[in-house]
C-alpha cells in the first residue's frame, strides 16, 4: 500500500511522541463520521489525479497517538472475533470502550468455537460473552469466508454500528471487513500492519486485504507502522 505524505507535516512538526505501538489513520473520511457522513462522499477510492466526481479522495496515512483519537460516548462499536487469539486483543479495547460508556456489541463468528473454552477465555479476560454467535464452524477457507460474509451482513444491517472493529488475521477478520465496507460502515483493524512476506499463508492474504480496505489501522509495533508507510 502506498502512502501519501500528510498535508499536516511530520509527526515531529506536530509534537507527537511515538513510543511503541501507534495508530495509523487512513484519512479519507473525518473521524468518527460514517463514510456517508458530512464531508465524506461514498464510493470507491479515487486514484491520485483522478478527477472523477463522487469518489472519495485517496487515503493519506498519518501516525497519531491513541490518546489523540476522539471517541464520543454515543458511538456503537461492533467487535468481530472468530478465534481464541482474537480474545486477548478484544479485551483491552472493550474495557476502554466500557470505561467511556460506549455501546458495544460482540459478534463471535464461530470460526473456531468451543463453548466451554470460549466462556473460560471471556470470563478470565473480564469481557462479556458474545452477543451474537454466527456458528459458521470449520470448512475450507472459501466456504468459511463466504458463510461469515453471508451471516454477518444481517447483523450489520440490523445494528448499523458506527464502527466495525476487527482483530488479527483470521478469515473472520477479512470477511467482516469486506461486508462492512460494502455497507459503508467504517472499519478499524486492531493489529494492523503485521507482515510475514509469505503469500502462501492464508493469514497474510487476510492481513493485506483488511489493511487495504480498513478506515482505521491500529498497529502493535514500529515494524507494523513501517510496513504500512511503505
Amino acid at each position: 500500500m502506498s502512502a501519501a505524505p500528510s498535508p499536516n507535516g511530520s509527526d515531529s512538526d506536530r509534537g507527537l511522541k511515538r513510543e511503541g505501538a501507534g495508530v495509523v489513520i487512513l484519512e479519507g473520511c473525518p473521524l468518527p463520521a460514517r463514510r456517508t457522513g458530512p464531508g465524506c462522499s461514498a464510493g470507491p477510492l479515487a486514484r491520485p489525479g483522478d478527477p472523477s466526481p463522487g469518489r472519495r479522495p485517496s487515503p493519506i496515512v498519518r501516525l497519531v497517538p491513541p490518546s489523540a483519537l476522539p471517541v464520543p460516548a454515543d458511538v456503537t462499536l461492533l467487535h468481530v472475533v472468530g478465534a481464541r487469539p482474537n480474545f486477548p486483543k478484544l479485551a483491552p479495547v472493550h474495557r476502554a470502550g466500557a470505561a467511556r460508556g460506549v455501546r458495544q456489541i460482540v459478534v463471535h463468528t464461530g470460526q473456531h468455537y468451543d463453548e466451554a473454552m470460549s466462556a473460560s477465555f471471556f470470563r478470565d479476560l473480564g469481557i462479556p460473552a458474545p452477543d451474537v454467535n454466527l456458528d459458521v464452524g470449520s470448512a475450507s477457507h472459501a466456504q468459511q469466508t463466504a458463510r461469515i460474509m453471508e451471516r454477518i451482513e444481517a447483523v450489520l444491517l440490523a445494528e448499523r454500528p458506527d464502527w466495525v472493529v476487527v482483530y488479527g488475521d483470521v478469515n473472520s477478520t477479512a470477511a467482516a471487513a469486506m461486508v462492512a465496507v460494502k455497507l459503508e460502515i467504517p472499519v478499524a483493524h486492531v493489529e494492523a500492519g503485521l507482515r510475514s512476506g509469505d503469500r502462501r499463508m492464508p493469514e497474510e492474504i487476510n492481513r493485506l486485504v483488511t489493511d487495504r480496505i480498513a478506515d482505521l489501522l491500529l498497529t502493535p509495533s514500529r515494524d507494523a507502522d513501517a510496513a504500512l508507510l511503505r
